[in-house]
């Protein structure tokens, strides 16, 4: 038999030369080689299945079974290396194993030669066909499902050995021997497997307890991971009115059943692992003396009542509740250290020495395919997992690692105490989320400040291992705010709010909103009490009930007309002549209207609007004319049609401009009045989800300060993920009641432009006035006011005033047919320019006595006559005056001209004139003629190129924005090419494709994906104009000198500085004040 473990040795046999070499002298080298490489195995790698080995017992024909043992290794605990591979034929297929024979040996081999003893049990030794037809022993037989009952399979080192024979040519010696090492498969009774795992601590290969087979058995079925229970659902949270009331909340996860639970599980976990336990354990006797004479779990429960019961620690509550939430995590993290910490320093040799167990036939883990049911069951016992040496896999560090852990659980509960006198200093602390270890967080502040150092040097391991425990911040280690905020928090998800419980709540609010303004930090906070809450909010409209009744008259005179016409053809439908489909028709659309009409006129308030009912009653004389529709197109399609989209268009006008829009937007205001403050925590329960107890908040959600109002205190905090929504009464004010809006309903105003540019039949524009060339006047047709015209004989009469209330008679307003026209009458007077706010009121056959409305009357074109154009100068040449605007339509206003930019006025042939001069150095003048207008004229051009003249133009009382560009031409110059060619980009560089390149003479280019473009037949002096919407125009000259690579600047959205001079003519200026631009965005969407 090979040499044990337990006997090393410790020399190594030397040759040297003409030694004469006896066969002691061999085997002692080879026992000292082999005895190293059994050492490295143990004690460097480890122990137990390396891979595979994993087996399928499949039943088959007439009660037998056959066996397949998956190829593998593994090393026993002396060292030994078993390489298994299943037998294979002639063309490499696997031969099952299907019979079995006795093997009586086993008895000679530790630790079996201790438990089987003379009982001798059978040994079944798995063996191929082949194998059995070549076996004369009389144990052999066919291997039966039966076998496998209350038996374990094992692969045994077998040893044996072996006499050889040595002949040579003079002599023969037979007194060498040789060791052979055989893997056999046997199927072991479970007893005398249960025999050695459960061995007494007297026999050499007793299993320590928390090692090998039974770690796995405790970590399986004998320990357990901590949790504590929700506290903040609904039902508990909306319990709380008062503050013994959140006292009790917070005592419930520290009430002695829940503490006895967690005592237990403590306690089981450090009585399973000895061996990684007992001297620590031992060891913090001395630094905490409280632990002498009792475990750590029932000191766990004797601190957290100690707290719990002292009335004095009632206000601080909430922190024994985040305490145990910390041993909780503490736990959680020593645990699954545990579970990960198999390695063993050499382990005991004598536990297989020479077996390694694959697991038993029943069991799910015997299989190779993976199944997850195998974790239920105890046969884990009954297989040698792998178990390497403390220096694989950083088992070593694991050990140390699990050794904090427990350190820091051992800490935190022997130093955990309500907050100090002088702890009220309000701090927030950088920290993780609770999803992260505790380690990643910041330490809480409810540890005694004497003890502070020690928890930090256990708090985080990988901190510590790397001495970077001053990386780790807390409320009470020596930092100030400004430290604790000084680095990037753009990583922290967390925020520790410290310091403010007991404090009053104005003062705590402002603290921490002192904090969150001086540190950019993400979050906001506001205060809400435990108290009941008894505010009511008004909750009326007036606007929208003003708006809404203008529209619910508009729609009953819709309906008004509907039922004067429905009683008329009454007898068309319903009478002999009448089919069956127009006469359900005619009942169904009779009803609806009748319904619809009915409900608008018993309701008058906003609030009270029938949505559902008012739905049916649409839908309903929506589905008659569906029907109706249906049948029309058995006839004629097209009229069918026709008269369907017109009917269909009529109805979405009555329900859905604007009955609905202004009912909706009613909804989406009560669902902001939700988002306004709420003052009461048993309220915001019942409508808020997501409130929970942090000790912090998280980043971008509320910190929520819950006070007392009776102590005017803050008794709790809690963090909640969304804004404070508004849960309180909502009480409506009669929407017909004499308090009316300022503002009318019909605030939206009818906007009529008169553009004097535009003097043709073509310029037809929406909302613009189109000009009439045979009437000589601007026309603005509404017929989309919502004005229903069912009878000719209604007398609709039109009223126009300004602000003072005098008639405004240039502007003319009738109503023709079913229209709305507004006619404006061409003036030359310059007062009348600019915009004018005026008032219209229609008196006629409606509900109201008179409808009022807004008008905006916009004249624009008649200053603002300047074009951007371009006139050509030759060099050192002489050209016309150039008057850059209408001068037929102004010569009555005689418009002042004045250079946008740097100007100087000196005299020039005699005359003092404003004199502008170009950054090439050309000079230009502006000029009046005997009539008193304004013109520009070159003074002096050298330069070749394109110039931009900017001027302003004013006249009337306002002014208008405009360039021209002159083209100061050297026609001396001659191009080497009539061929331009280059590439546009952007002010970064990167090519623009779609850039249009126009040319004087017409011609046109457009840029490819890669920026570049072609123009050809240029000409000398020719002017090339390059556009691209987004970007500002650029213009440029042919000649000899020109860069072909052009640079286009980004266009602003709005051209702030040619509104600099804009002037707003009455009240538009005030009405323009205050408007929500992104609410009428999302109300219009």
């Amino acid at each position: 038999m090979a040499l044990k473990l337990m006997d090393p040795i410790n020399t190594m046999p030397f040759f040297q030369a003409n030694q004469v070499l006896t066969y002691n002298h061999l085997n002692e080298l080879a026992s000292y080689l082999y005895q190293q490489e059994r050492y490295t195995r143990n004690k460097l790698i480890g122990s137990g299945i390396v891979c595979a080995l994993t087996f399928s017992w499949k039943p088959i024909a007439a009660g037998n079974a056959e066996v397949l043992i998956d190829d593998g290794c593994a090393v026993t605990s002396a060292g030994y290396l078993i390489v298994f591979k299943q037998p294979v034929d002639t063309a490499g297929v696997l031969i099952p194993y299907t019979h079995r024979r006795n093997f009586t040996r086993l008895k000679d081999f530790e630790p079996f030669k201790t438990v089987v003893g003379a009982g001798n049990p059978a040994i079944y030794e798995l063996i191929t066909k082949d194998v059995f037809d070549s076996e004369t022993s009389p144990t052999k037989a066919i291997l039966t499902d039966a076998n496998k009952t209350n038996r374990v399979l094992i692969l045994l080192y077998d040893i044996e050995a072996l006499n050889i024979a040595k002949c040579l040519d003079e002599s023969c010696d037979d007194k060498g021997k040789i060791y052979q090492y055989t893997p056999r498969p046997l199927l072991v009774p479970i007893a005398v497997i249960d025999d050695i795992l459960n061995a007494p601590d007297t026999q050499p290969f007793f299993t320590e307890p928390g090692r090998s087979a039974k770690a796995k058995q405790s970590l399986l079925f004998e320990t357990d991971y901590l949790y504590l229970k929700n506290l903040f659902k609904a039902a508990n949270l909306m319990n709380v009115s008062t503050q013994a009331q959140l006292v009790d909340l917070f005592k419930a996860p520290c009430l002695d059943p829940e503490l006895a639970i967690m005592s237990t599980t403590i306690n089981n976990l450090v009585a399973k692992f000895p061996w990684i336990f007992d001297t620590q354990f031992n060891c913090m006797k001395i630094e905490v003396p409280a632990l002498a004479g009792q475990n750590l779990g029932s000191f766990l429960q004797s601190q957290s009542q100690a707290f719990r019961n002292n009335a004095a620690n009632n206000i601080y509550m909430q922190y024994l509740y985040d305490f145990l939430r910390d041993v909780v995590d503490a736990y959680n993290e020593l645990y699954a250290a545990v579970s990960d910490l198999v390695g063993e320093c050499g382990g005991n040799e004598f536990i297989h020495p020479f077996h390694v167990m694959l697991g038993r036939p029943t069991t799910n883990d015997t299989l190779s395919c993976y199944h997850e049911v195998k974790y239920n069951e105890t046969n884990f016992k009954y297989r040698h997992y792998f178990v390497p040496s403390p220096v694989m896999d950083g088992q070593f560090m694991l050990y140390e690692k699990t050794q904090s852990l427990f350190k820091r659980l051992i800490r935190i509960i022997a130093n955990f105490s309500a907050p100090a006198a002088n702890d009220i200093i309000i701090k927030v602390t950088p920290s993780k989320d609770y999803d992260r270890s505790l380690g990643d967080r910041a330490i809480p502040y409810f540890y005694l400040q004497a003890a502070i150092e020690n928890i930090r040097r256990v708090w985080n391991y990988d901190a510590t291992r790397r001495n970077k425990i001053s990386r780790i911040k807390g409320y009470k280690l020596p930092f100030s705010q400004d430290q604790l905020l000084e680095e990037d928090t753009s990583k922290n998800d967390f925020y520790r709010i410290e310091g403010h419980i007991g404090s009053n709540p104005i003062n705590v609010k402002a603290a921490i909103d002192t904090l969150r303004t001086t540190y950019n930090l993400p979050f906001s906070v506001t205060a809400i009490s435990i108290q009941p809450d008894t505010k009511t909010v008004n909750c009326s409209y007036t606007d929208l009930d003003e708006e809404y009744n203008y529209y619910r008259d508009r729609v009953l005179g819709y309906l008004k007309e509907i039922q004067r016409w429905l009683a008329f053809v009454e007898p068309i439908f319903t009478g002999s002549g009448g089919s069956p489909e127009t006469k359900k028709f005619f009942q169904d659309f009779k009803m609806g209207i009748d319904t619809m009409a009915k409900l608008l006129k018993e309701i008058r308030c906003i609030n009270k609007f029938p949505y559902d009912k008012f739905k049916i009653a649409y839908l309903l004389i929506w589905e008659a004319f569906l029907e109706l529709y249906a049948n029309g197109l058995k006839s004629n399609t097209t009229n069918a049609t026709q008269a369907f989209n017109i009917v269909l268009t009529i109805l979405n006008l009555i329900f859905f401009a604007p009955i609905y829009k202004i009912w909706y937007f009613f909804q989406y205001r009560l669902a902001l009045l939700k988002q306004t403050e709420t003052s009461s925590l048993k309220l915001l329960a019942g409508k808020t989800t997501g409130l929970e107890h942090l000790a912090g908040v998280r980043r971008g959600e509320t910190f929520l300060l819950v006070t007392d109002t009776g102590t005017n205190t803050v008794v709790a905090d809690f963090n909640m993920p969304d804004l404070l929504g508004c849960s309180c009464d909502c009480k409506t004010a009669p929407c017909d009641g004499k308090n009316l809006a300022l503002v009318s309903p019909l605030e939206k105003p009818i906007i009529m432009v008169v553009d004097y540019n535009y003097k043709t039949e073509k310029a037809l524009i929406k909302q613009k006035a189109f000009f009439d060339p045979l009437k000589k006047e601007y026309v603005l047709e509404l017929d989309d006011m919502g004005f229903y015209k069912g009878d000719t004989r209604i007398d609709i009469k039109v009223k126009v005033v300004d602000e003072k209330g005098t008639p405004f008679n240039d502007l003319q307003v009738t109503w023709q047919s079913d229209k709305l026209v507004m006619e404006y009458f061409i003036n030359e007077n310059p007062n009348k320019d600019g915009i004018f706010k005026l008032f219209y009121e229609l008196t006629g056959d409606f509900e109201e006595k008179i409808v009022e409305g807004i008008i905006f009357l916009v004249i624009i074109g008649r200053v603002a006559g300047a074009k951007m154009e371009e006139f050509n100068v030759p060099v050192e040449g002489r050209v016309k005056p150039f008057y850059p605007y209408d001068k037929e339509a102004l010569k009555k206003t005689k418009p002042e001209m004045k250079f946008e930019g740097d100007f100087r006025t000196r005299v020039v042939g005699g005359e003092r004139v404003k004199v502008y001069t170009t950054p090439t150095g050309n000079e230009f003048g502006i000029y009046k003629d005997k009539s008193g207008l304004s013109y520009i004229k070159v003074i002096n051009a050298k330069t070749p190129g394109v110039e931009e003249i900017p001027f302003i133009l004013e006249a009337g009382g306002t002014s208008s924005r405009n360039s021209v560009y002159v083209n100061v031409i050297d026609k001396k110059d001659k191009l080497r090419t009539d061929t331009l060619t280059g590439v546009i980009t952007d002010d970064q560089g990167q090519p623009l494709r779609d850039v249009k390149l126009t040319t004087s003479t017409e011609k046109e280019a457009v840029t490819d994906e890669r920026g570049q473009y072609k123009i050809s037949g240029l000409r000398a002096g020719e002017v090339i104009t390059v556009e691209r919407k987004g970007y500002k125009r650029t213009v440029l000259q042919v000649n000899s000198r020109t860069n072909p690579e052009v640079k286009l600047q980004k266009a602003p959205l709005i051209d702030i500085k040619g509104l600099e001079d804009v002037k707003l003519f009455g009240n538009i200026g005030s009405f323009a004040e205050g408007i929500d631009f992104n609410a009428l965005k999302n109300f219009i969407r």
